[in-house]
This record gives C-alpha cells, sequence and structure tokens, in this order.
C-alpha cells in the first residue's frame, strides 16, 4: 500500500504575503467594515501605551489620513502629546514629513497635524540638538508653512504654533562659521517664511512653490465606520 505522502500546499512567503495584505485594508482602508477594523485595531495597539516597540504602526495610521481611525487612535488625548513617551527618531520625523508632503494646504486632518506638530516642537525645542537628530531641508520647512492659515491670523492657535516652530529654528544663535554652513540658510529660510506671513506687504505664496500653497478646505469626507448594529456573519472584502 502506497502511503500518501504530503507536501507543503502553501509555502511560508505566501503566508507572509496574506498577513501583509490583510494588514493593509486596515491600515489603508478602503470599505466601512475596514475602517471599523482600523478603529479597533487601533485602541487594541494602544493598550500597551505608545512605546519605542509599536509607534511605527501608529505612524501608519496617520498615513491613512482617515479621520474616524485617527480620532480612535489619539482618543481624548492632546495630539500634540501623542508621542510624548518615545523619544522621537529620524524614521519618525522623516515618515511624519511624508504625510505633510501627501496633503494640499488646509487639507490633512488637524488631528494628524497636530500629532506630527506635537513631535517637531519637541524636538526641535533646541534647534541644533534637533538638527543634530534629524537635518531639515527647506521643503520639510514649506511642508510645515504651507498650513499656516493667512485669513486666520497669527492668535490662531494653530498658525501660534507653526509660528513658534519657525521662530525656534530661525532664532537660534549661530556660532562659527561651521554652524554658520551647516545652520545658516535653514534658519534665513524659516524666518523668511515667519515673516512672509507676518509682514502684510509679503505673500507667503512668494516663498513656497505655487504648488504647495493651493489652499484647499479641510473636508472630512473620508470613510467612516457603519452605525452601531448587531455584528453579523461572513461577508469577505
Amino acid at each position: 500500500m502506497n502511503e500518501h505522502v504530503w507536501q507543503n500546499i502553501i509555502e511560508d512567503s505566501e503566508v507572509d504575503k496574506l498577513r501583509l495584505e490583510v494588514l493593509a485594508k486596515v491600515f489603508h482602508p478602503k470599505t466601512q467594515r475596514q475602517v471599523e477594523a482600523g478603529m479597533e485595531f487601533s485602541r487594541f495597539v494602544k493598550l500597551d501605551k505608545v512605546n519605542p516597540d509599536n509607534y511605527p504602526l501608529f505612524l501608519e495610521f496617520l498615513r491613512s489620513g482617515n479621520h474616524a481611525i485617527v480620532q480612535a487612535m489619539v482618543g481624548g488625548e492632546d495630539p500634540n502629546l501623542f508621542f510624548l513617551g518615545v523619544e522621537s527618531n529620524p524614521y519618525m520625523i522623516r515618515s511624519l514629513f511624508e504625510v505633510m508632503y501627501d496633503f494640499a494646504p488646509g487639507q490633512l486632518d488637524p488631528l494628524v497635524f497636530g500629532v506630527a506638530l506635537g513631535v517637531l516642537l519637541k524636538t526641535y525645542a533646541n534647534p541644533k540638538v534637533g538638527l543634530l537628530k534629524y537635518k531639515l531641508s527647506m521643503e520639510e520647512l514649506n511642508a510645515i508653512a504651507k498650513n499656516l492659515n493667512e485669513d486666520a491670523g497669527q492668535e490662531d492657535p494653530l498658525n501660534r504654533q507653526i509660528l513658534d516652530f519657525l521662530g525656534d529654528i530661525g532664532d537660534m544663535v549661530i556660532e562659527g562659521l561651521w554652524e554658520k554652513d551647516e545652520y545658516g540658510e535653514i534658519a534665513t529660510h524659516a524666518i523668511d517664511l515667519r515673516n512672509a506671513f507676518l509682514d502684510p506687504r509679503q505673500n507667503l505664496a512668494d516663498k513656497i512653490p505655487e504648488l504647495l500653497v493651493r489652499k484647499q478646505q479641510y473636508v472630512d469626507d473620508n470613510l467612516r465606520p457603519r452605525k452601531t448594529q448587531k455584528p453579523t456573519g461572513g461577508g469577505s472584502e
């Protein structure tokens, strides 16, 4: 009698691919049920608090830009303090700038921008220390400054935070030739952006490429979870 010899019917690489496909639906949902899964998963991950091991998962939720998921993730916290328990690092900072690049001025979810701005304000409160950790480019300063709302004035809370950030960078004391070469250009650009907003004779659009300052109104048109209903079985998504 011949014994049946079992062979692998699925490879480890295929299982890994399936895992990634499921996670992609959670992090970047395209249906209401996927939004609900993202909301619950963000809450589940946060049971361990935001820590050095899990913070990249929260960055992925921020990339989605979905308000319902980000709101579930942040909860009742001050978004500026969301990553307070984690030391910022180049990967985190670069990821947050990538999020800001993806959205036109005024289009970024305020919660997402609040989380990003909180990290940047903390990192660059001492500009030289922050710049040694992650050296900002002029394009990255533009990505922040483009969110200044010229209709709201400097006392608007969000404008105030952005102006404070630009002020911290622009007002740092530069000593010696090395620091001038290393920090002079970025400090000058920060001052120029700040002055362009504060000086009524100037226009922010003159300092930032036209594409970046094409203002849009934030509209929460994201996919939302379904209304509360009894669980039902089965449909795949």
